[in-house]
Parts: C-alpha cells; structure tokens; sequence
C-alpha cells in the first residue's frame, strides 16, 4: 500500500503533517511493505479554492491512501472518484505518527460531512 501525507516540510519520519490537504508544500509518501519514503513537491499548492489538482500527482505515485488533517470537499470526491481512501488524523503531529495512527487503526475513515468548511493557505488545522 502507498500512503501520501501532506506535509509543511522535508525532514523524513519527522516532517510536520500540514493543515490542509491541497495547498500542503510537500507529501510524503510512504510504502507499507518496504517501508520507503519519498517526498515529492506541491506542485499546485498556490491556487484559488478549489482549483488544486494534487490528485493527479498522486494518481502517478500509485497512491491508495492518503493520511490528512484537513480536506475540501471537492479533493475528498476527487479522490474518491479515483479510488483513493482518505483517513483523518487527529492527534499526528508528523509523518511518523500519522502512520502509527493508521497502522494502528486510530485514523478515521473521513466522509464527505468531514470536510473543511474553510479554506486557508497558512495550513490551517480544521476542526473536526
């Protein structure tokens, strides 16, 4: 399985999860069975709400999971549409943990009602 994390920036294991999904700088993507990580650039991270398309780029990573603090609705359908689940950290404070939390079964599945009703570009945390 290939997880993608969004992330605030490039430090590995210890990289800070970021607040919200889209305009995050980096992901980190990590691979359950070889347990190897790579963190690729934001490429659209500077857009108009609802014009971020880092779906795409992770559709090439082959990615299945992604582990997130925060999300719009439309990224969350996007990604759905594209097979990709979507799990719900809440106590993660980088990469490390969030897939402690995942592996564990601790991070939630998140639903459409889940989604951030706000959107900012300093990495908000949304509340859930």
């Amino acid at each position: 399985m290939k997880i993608a994390i969004p992330i605030e920036n490039n430090s590995g294991l210890q990289s800070a999860l970021y607040g919200h999904f889209g305009s995050a700088p980096f992901y980190a993507l990590y691979e359950t069975e070889s347990q190897a990580l790579n963190i690729i650039t934001n490429t659209t991270m500077d857009h108009q709400h609802g014009q971020c398309h880092p779906a795409q780029a992770l559709v090439k990573e082959k990615i299945t999971t992604v582990i997130c603090r925060g999300m719009g609705l439309r990224a969350i359908q996007n990604l759905n549409a594209l097979g990709i689940r979507i799990f719900l950290s809440r106590t993660a404070v980088d990469v490390a943990g969030a897939i402690t939390e995942f592996t564990s079964g601790q991070a939630e599945l998140m639903a459409p009602d889940m989604a951030c009703q706000v959107h900012a570009h300093e990495g908000h945390n949304c509340q859930h």
